[in-house]
């Protein structure tokens, strides 16, 4: 009654107060008819709220005429809430989905329709009203190059469980290729045999474009790195060259300076100091004495000066034989071993040199040759040696070797070798040629070295 009805105060879904004529059970009363019923929010009298639905209908008497209704009144309340809940969770994944540029959307395969969210529409660059799309024109969206990587999404939904693909699409609403990363998980219902496919999706140009940015610059790095590397490379070679070419003037000087000193002694020696030994045994061979003890003397005399021309001629020869610069490299190291060798060692020699070679590189192998001759009479102990020098159309090789005592390879700047052996490496080295040495304690050694004929 009007009297009691401030106690039921109420309002529709829409918020607005329900007054008395508007209740369901008033309707009813006017004869209409109020079914399903009518969304309600009552207060109760405790002052707390709760959602109802009432419905009504009029009870008639046999002449039609109203005598009352019945009403029924069903708690919904809980069914509201849960309902009002729900709205706000998607409300709240929307503006999620919004937030994060993702979209979502689903598949089956009874009508085989894409579906999308409204972000999808907007992920996808569709026109509006383009939420459902079929298979073909999901295809037509896709870049050519990725359409078998969908085809296998969504034409082999069966052997699906959980997926991830990147593609491109091409946006209809601009025409700009976008890339879209995507995850999605099957469900296959056993009752219908149908299989969904939901997941998410979202727009990941502007990574790629990042990553693409990384690895272009990573590439320009890695090529200023390698340049840089061969600059390095280049300059530590120049360097390196510079150094070296230092080393060869500076040793080539010096063995210049030393082969103009050996010539200047060696003249001095045979234009000087033989000529007056010489002078001195002619007149000599003119002065006689009467008695037997001077003519003893006297020849004692003769044979001194005779020993003292021979080691003077021997020195000579040594420090720069005449021969080599008047008949050339292959007369002057015959001279060389029959003079200095002899019979002290079995020598095994072949010296093979047609024509005459540049002046430098004669000096250079008449030094060498001299050098292991020596080593050989000095240090070796040998009994049997080898020797030969042989001219090829590029180089020229020499290789020697004894039975003698050898030495340690790695130890031989400590031996006595070392000094005659690293006067042969420089000459080598200046030459720009190649020179190798085998041996070890009691087993010999074995040296060969190549020296190009044309120098740089």
């Amino acid at each position: 009654d009007d009297e009691n009805y401030w106690r039921w105060q109420a309002w529709d879904k829409d918020g607005d107060f329900v007054d008395l004529e508007n209740y369901p059970g008033a309707q009813a009363l006017r004869g209409e008819t109020v079914v399903p019923g009518m969304e309600m929010l009552f207060t109760r009298t405790d002052g707390s709220k709760t959602w109802t639905r009432v419905s009504a209908v009029p009870v008639k008497s046999s002449g039609e005429r109203i005598i009352g209704t019945v009403s029924v009144i069903t708690d919904i309340d809980e069914l509201k809430r849960t309902a009002e809940a729900l709205i706000k969770s998607s409300q709240q994944l929307a503006l999620s989905l919004e937030a994060a540029k993702m979209g979502i959307f689903e598949w089956n395969s009874d009508d085989k329709n894409l579906r999308l969210s409204q972000s999808s529409e907007e992920i996808y660059g569709l026109y509006e009203h383009q939420a459902i799309l079929s298979n073909e024109e999901a295809y037509k969206l896709v870049h050519f190059e990725d359409i078998e990587m969908r085809r296998s999404v969504f034409e082999r939904p069966g052997v699906l469980a959980a997926y991830y693909h990147e593609y491109r699409i091409i946006r209809p609403v601009d025409g700009k290729m976008a890339w879209i990363a995507e995850k999605g998980k099957a469900y296959r219902d056993s009752f219908t045999g149908i299989t969904t496919i939901r997941g998410v999706h979202w727009d990941i140009t502007e990574k790629k474009k990042i990553e693409e940015a990384l690895r272009s610059s990573e590439r320009n790095l890695k090529e200023l790195n390698e340049n840089l590397e061969q600059q390095v490379q280049k300059r530590t070679k120049e360097l390196m060259k510079l150094k070296m070419d230092q080393e060869k003037e500076k040793l080539n000087a010096i063995i210049f300076t030393q082969e103009q000193e050996r010539a200047r002694i060696s003249e001095g020696l045979h234009d000087g100091v033989a000529q007056l030994l010489y002078a001195i045994q002619n007149r000599l061979q003119m002065v006689k004495y009467p008695g037997a003890k001077d003519d003893k003397e006297l020849k004692l005399i003769k044979e001194i000066l005779t020993e003292a021309i021979e080691d003077t001629r021997k020195i000579s020869f040594e420090l720069m034989p005449p021969v080599l610069k008047d008949y050339g490299l292959e007369v002057c190291l015959s001279n060389l071993i029959k003079k200095v060798v002899g019979d002290r060692v079995k020598l095994n020699w072949d010296v093979s040199i047609v024509g005459r070679l540049p002046e430098q590189l004669e000096i250079t192998i008449y030094r060498i040759v001299q050098e292991i001759l020596n080593n050989i009479l000095k240090h070796a102990k040998a009994t049997e040696a080898g020797l030969s020098v042989k001219v090829s159309d590029r180089y020229i090789r020499l290789k020697a070797y004894d039975n003698g005592i050898g030495f340690s390879v790695k130890n031989i700047k400590k031996e006595y070798h070392g000094i005659g052996l690293q006067s042969i490496r420089n000459r080598v080295k200046l030459l720009n040629g190649k020179m190798q040495i085998i041996s070890s304690p009691g087993e010999g050694t074995i040296i060969e070295l190549q020296l190009p004929l044309k120098q740089k």
